[in-house]
């Protein structure tokens, strides 16, 4: 469960795959797999590490905060390169119009940038969540 938030970002986050975001299916899963909590981590045994791999306590692979959470708390480096890859090749796509002539409905690189534009926020939030918490 751990490796698959990082793969999942950097499968997306390649130059080539920009465009299967297009997809509101593969949408909802990069929400899914990036915002979606993960197995709660009871507080008795959040000290507990595994002690083989695989584990026969497989209710020690969760976490007390949700997975993005987690993964930005251990390692923030993937998520964060891999978002700004996102943005960036999002970027890269502009045609330099919001709707084709003679259409009603967006192009196909604005519902791109839209939707990298609002996951690009979303995940700064759990980033300035978890800068505040520090600081605090």
């Amino acid at each position: 469960p751990y490796q698959r938030l990082p793969l999942v970002l950097l499968f997306f986050s390649s130059d080539d795959r920009i465009h299967c975001l297009h997809s509101s299916a593969l949408r909802g899963i990069l929400d899914s797999v990036l915002f979606e909590p993960g197995r709660y981590l009871e507080t008795s045994v959040s000290l507990v590490e595994p002690l083989m791999v695989p584990t026969l306590h497989p209710q020690l692979l969760a976490t007390g905060y949700g997975m993005l959470i987690n993964e930005l708390h251990r390692s923030p480096d993937t998520v964060i390169r891999s978002t700004l890859q996102l943005v960036t090749s999002a970027l890269a796509v502009d045609t330099g119009t919001v709707v084709e002539e003679g259409e009603s409905d967006f192009n196909k690189s604005t519902d791109i940038i839209l939707y990298v534009t609002r996951l690009g926020a979303r995940i700064e939030s759990y980033i300035s969540f978890l800068v505040d918490y520090a600081c605090n």
